[in-house]
């Protein structure tokens, strides 16, 4: 069995999230599509973002695992059906604004630099864990 540089007692047990006053500045490392579709049948983006600033959280990895996106089908025809789509994924929207990508291709985002806001949430429920998930995007 291999030896480790230090003693497993000095290991972690929990994760303490991070600072939830503060503003981060993060570059969007990785965005793909869910497999499924959310409860609404809307198909979703989960995104990793990897934090470059401030310095003391510098390379942690905050995750958002639920980006709501238009349907393939979408084409604004249906006022009404088109203007709760539109309000449903205004996440994207201030994503895509607050990275300064106006474009249709969601791979453009992929790489930029965006300003955001964190909140701790105890994951998995009852594991004392407070893992890190964006809780605002800055525009």
């Amino acid at each position: 069995m291999p030896r480790i540089p230090i003693t497993m007692s000095e290991l972690p047990t929990r994760l303490e999230g991070m600072d939830d006053s503060i503003v981060y500045t993060g570059i969007i490392r990785s965005l793909r599509e869910s497999p499924t579709e959310d409860k609404n049948g809307f198909p979703f983006l989960k995104m990793e973002m990897e934090v470059i600033a401030p310095e003391q959280y510098r390379s942690k990895k905050v995750f958002d695992n639920y980006i709501p996106i238009p349907p393939s089908d979408f084409d604004g025809s249906d006022m009404a059906g088109a203007a709760y789509i539109m309000e449903y994924c205004r996440k994207l929207g201030r994503i895509a604004a607050a990275a300064r990508v106006t474009s249709d291709d969601t791979d453009d985002l992929i790489g930029a630099e965006i300003q955001f806001t964190i909140t701790n949430e105890e994951y998995p429920e009852g594991s004392g864990d407070r893992r890190a998930r964006p809780k605002e995007y800055l525009i």
